[in-house]
C-alpha cells in the first residue's frame, strides 16, 4: 500500500468515526441526565485509546517490514476495537 493509499484509508476511517460520534448524539446516547452517559464515555474511551496504541503500533511495523504476520494480526486487533466501537453505538452490542 503506498503512502497516499494509506493516507485516503486514515481518511476514510476518522470520517468514519466522526460519523459513528455524530450518530451517538442523533440517538441522545450523550442527552443530558442519561445515566449510562458516564459508563459510555469510560468504553469508548478505553476502546480508542486500544484502537490507536495498536495503530501506532502497526505504523512503526510498517515502516521496519511491509510483510510483517505481526503487523497483519495487529491491523485485525484494531479493525474489531473499531468494529466494537461502532456495534456499541448502534446498540447492538
Amino acid at each position: 500500500m503506498t503512502n497516499s493509499a494509506a493516507g485516503a484509508n486514515m481518511y476514510r476511517d476518522k470520517a468514519w468515526l466522526k460519523k459513528a460520534i455524530d450518530d451517538c448524539y442523533k440517538k441522545g446516547v450523550f442527552s443530558e441526565g442519561k445515566p449510562h452517559l458516564e459508563l459510555f464515555r469510560r468504553r469508548a474511551n478505553s476502546l480508542v485509546k486500544d484502537a490507536l496504541g495498536v495503530l501506532d503500533e502497526i505504523e512503526v511495523e510498517w515502516e521496519l517490514d511491509h510483510n510483517s504476520q505481526e503487523l497483519r494480526d495487529k491491523y485485525y486487533l484494531l479493525r474489531h476495537y473499531l468494529d466494537y466501537l461502532r456495534r456499541f453505538c448502534e446498540g447492538k452490542v
